[in-house]
């Protein structure tokens, strides 16, 4: 135990017993001084009385003298001591046995007709006869010696006011839950070591002050102040516990902001984008800290304050707008960190920008009604001005709402602070089917080659049962099928998984992925680039067809562009059909090579390797790549050579493998490589990944963390 805790409770446990009955007034004393006269309202003060005992000198009550007079003390008043069967506790007479808790000193409570010390929680049996008997009803308290019984006590925080993982420190200790529920009435102190609202004593200081919000009422030093004796008792407003951070990590992404490492993720617990700050250390991987998570967007402007209006989230864990999906952070021209993301709830484009001190966000895309903003990458064009590529999953109503989009926005300025601030240029859009898209009223039905959306009517005969009535060509009612089923694996159209580069020469380039339907079963899967040059794109095929057209598989998903200091290109993306990490290079929009990475290599195995690729040339040109093996969820590196054999097996190398039993016990069973993204600096590449918990039944509740992994080269 805690020792200063411990040394709290014994001098707690050895007063209370002095304490139970107060002054030492004497049984055999009859009503010398009935003690009926008024006590004036006075200051409580340390007094600190003996067990009714007879005779015993408490310090302050009444001694009986030899010749049977009575020495009056000052405990209850200068004119009088207490009746027959009553005590002198903090200056007012009370009952020897207690029956309710305002009976006893402030901060005790009555426990089977004796008042006991206030963090005594258990009753009777319950209470057991040793310290590790009792049974604790409130997370996060255990068991110490109190009054000869077992009694229900939170740990002390530490000397810098620190508590172990799970617990946050609140008025000296380490508690689990809400203090109190987060709220008393205004005449009640929440005390924390019972997680109670109690009346405030009469005469202690500070006990009348409003609290602000956020604030709750205490005592004040309760670890080393015992509310059991007759001291000055004292009240204190300190701010609630900061609300938990929670889980984030989702659809992350990294930067290097001169010496520090950011990421940008989602909150799955508020469902808000977070920016984060890995701490320094030698460690090759690091969790994020949760003390440095930022929460951008999300929080609701009003809401319930669950915690410290100063901590996270000011203190709300009310939910807002679900945004912070598909993060790309980077460091703009000014040096401050930007990030372009996704708000699900409003389906829009969004972009937050940094001052070095405040965050600010705005919309930049989806205010015509249309669904954009996933897969969002963001880069800084040469004059400090952001450049975001994304992909449009429907537009607006009208003759563009059936249609999916790579969309490219670029700012107006360095400093863009709302829609208005951005050029919006449509690269390339594909028609898409009405699954799941059509308005409230209207059937996504099968027209060939894909469906569109049709008006629903109610004058079939019969009228349909499991189909939807619907008027044909020539005006008749019929019952047809939805259009609803098989879903596609992935959204439909062109543009999904873009990765931007804006280079030097002023053009954007963007290698992406089309997912165009053929029909309502089958899709294109290409690997395809684009340039944008003075605002008109040019398209081409890099993978996926012939020169005739012919289809040669499904690839360039998770696709990752990257361009060397000499200009050139490569990205790195995965083949779909062949399950096989694959990498491009040469010049946007003409002949490339084309070699393959990493493939599966257990034999009648299908191994899934390459998704959640990223890639990232260093100073001397040479690839590198982080992506994740999805057969065994290891996070792994390749690296190229420029020879003949230029992804050679010694040049792979598994940097997280969740069969470590260290990393078990450190972060539970799980998998890694979950949406890898990597930055280079120097000699280092930064990588950042989302473990992802398993359940089983030694933990039940996965632990999923945001992590970093450094790679020296």
């Amino acid at each position: 135990m805690n020792t200063r805790l411990s040394l709290a409770l014994a001098a707690s446990a050895a007063l209370g017993l002095l304490a139970l009955t107060g002054c030492g007034c004497d049984d055999g004393i009859s009503d010398i001084l009935d003690g009926s006269q008024p006590f004036a309202d006075k200051p409580i003060y340390e007094d600190v009385g003996g067990p009714h005992d007879g005779g015993h000198d408490g310090g302050g009550g009444g001694d009986v003298e030899a010749d049977g007079g009575v020495d009056v003390g000052p405990a209850c008043g200068d004119s009088g001591i207490c009746k027959k069967s009553q005590d002198c506790r903090c200056g007012e007479c009370k009952p020897h046995y207690c029956t309710k808790d305002d009976d006893c000193n402030p901060g005790q409570i009555c426990n089977l007709r004796n008042c006991t010390d206030s963090f005594l929680l258990c009753t009777g049996s319950s209470c057991g006869t040793s310290p590790d008997q009792c049974t604790c009803d409130i997370d996060g308290q255990k068991c110490a010696a109190a009054n000869g019984k077992g009694a229900c006590h939170y740990d002390l925080c530490d000397a810098q006011g620190q508590c172990p993982a799970g617990t946050s420190c609140f008025n000296t200790f380490c508690v689990v839950s809400l203090p109190c529920n987060g709220k008393c009435l205004d005449t009640q102190v929440c005390l924390t070591d019972r997680n109670e609202c109690i009346p405030a004593p009469a005469g202690a200081l500070n006990c009348d002050k409003k609290c602000d919000p956020g604030q709750l009422r205490v005592f004040k030093d309760p670890a080393t102040s015992t509310y059991e004796v007759c001291k000055q008792i004292e009240c204190d407003c300190v701010f609630l516990p900061n609300i938990a951070v929670g889980e984030y990590g989702h659809y992350c992404s990294v930067a290097v902001k001169g010496t520090d490492v950011y990421a940008a993720a989602y909150s799955r617990t508020y469902g808000d984008l977070v920016v984060t700050k890995f701490t320094a250390g030698s460690d090759d991987l690091v969790a994020a800290d949760p003390a440095t998570a930022q929460f951008v967007d999300g929080v609701p402007a009003t809401g319930t304050l669950s915690g410290n209006p100063n901590g996270p989230r000011g203190g709300i864990t009310d939910p807002g707008p679900d945004v912070g999906k598909y993060t790309s952070i980077a460091v703009g021209g000014d040096g401050n960190l930007a990030v372009a993301y996704y708000d699900v709830t409003n389906g829009d484009l969004k972009y937050a920008h940094s001052d070095g001190t405040k965050w600010t966000a705005h919309a930049v895309d989806g205010a015509d009604g249309s669904d954009v903003g996933m897969y969002a990458s963001l880069a800084f064009a040469k004059d400090g001005k952001p450049h975001i590529a994304y992909f449009q999953k429907f537009g607006p109503q009208g003759a563009d709402f059936l249609k999916g989009a790579l969309k490219l926005a670029v700012g107006k300025s360095a400093t863009p602070a709302s829609s208005a601030d951005w050029d919006i240029t449509v690269v390339e859009s594909t028609v898409i089917s009405c699954r799941g898209l059509c308005p409230t009223g209207q059937v996504c039905v099968a027209q060939a080659p894909l469906a569109a959306c049709v008006q629903e009517q109610t004058d079939c005969t019969p009228a349909c049962s499991k189909q939807k009535c619907i008027h044909d060509g020539t005006g008749a009612a019929t019952c047809v099928d939805e259009a609803t089923s098989p879903a596609p694996e992935l959204n439909e159209g062109t543009g999904l998984f873009p990765s931007l580069v804006a280079a030097a020469d002023g053009n954007d380039y963007i290698a992406y992925y089309d997912h165009t339907p053929i029909d309502l079963k089958t899709f294109k899967g290409n690997l395809k680039t684009a340039v944008i040059a003075g605002g008109t794109p040019t398209i081409a095929i890099q993978d996926g067809e012939d020169a005739t057209g012919t289809d040669t598989g499904d690839v360039g998903r998770f696709a990752s562009l990257a361009q060397d200091s000499g200009g050139a290109f490569g990205v790195a993306y995965y083949d779909a059909t062949l399950n096989q990490l694959k990498y491009w290079r040469g010049a946007i929009g003409q002949q490339a090579v084309i070699e393959v990475v990493a493939t599966g290599v257990t034999p009648g195995l299908k191994e899934f390797t390459g998704p959640d690729c990223s890639l990232a040339f260093d100073a001397n040109k040479t690839p590198h790549i982080a992506y994740q093996n999805a057969t065994d969820h290891t996070l792994m590196y390749a690296v190229r050579n420029n020879d003949t054999d230029p992804w050679p097996v010694a040049n792979i190398t598994t940097l997280i493998d969740p069969n470590d039993t260290t990393l078990q016990t450190k972060y539970g069973t799980g998998g890694y490589g979950f949406f890898t993204r990597q930055a280079i600096d120097g000699t280092t590449s930064y990588i950042v990944n989302l473990k992802v918990g398993f359940t089983n039944p030694d933990q039940p509740t996965p632990d999923n963390r945001l992590l970093l992994y450094k790679k020296k080269f």
